[in-house]
């Protein structure tokens, strides 16, 4: 494997969606190349911080429907994200991040 094979995998790989002989190259390939070793760390953590976004956005939206009507003058006064709050959510609440992107 080297870097090319790796940046096509690193998705699949970060995803657990590659079979064991693909895994196991591209592993070895981290072992000997820093940059790929960062890259796959880097991509990992978007990626997390990415599916948190899209869960806190979730979460806000069904807060948010969950709402009297008229509440948005309270939420001024305390300070509150009306914009993210009462967005359209990316997840409508579907339990797996991976299907709303």
């Amino acid at each position: 494997m080297n870097c090319n094979g790796v940046i096509r995998h690193i998705s699949s790989y970060i995803d657990g969606e590659l079979g064991a002989t693909v895994v196991e190259e591209i592993e070895l390939h981290l072992k000997e190349c820093r940059d790929c070793t960062i890259l796959v760390q880097q991509t990992r953590l978007t990626v997390q911080m990415v599916a948190a976004n899209l869960l806190l956005r979730c979460w806000c939206s069904r807060e948010a429907r969950r709402r009297k009507p008229g509440s948005l003058g309270r939420d001024v006064e305390e300070g509150t994200d009306v914009r993210m709050a009462h967005s359209h959510s990316p997840c409508d609440g579907r339990k797996d991040w991976r299907r709303a992107v």
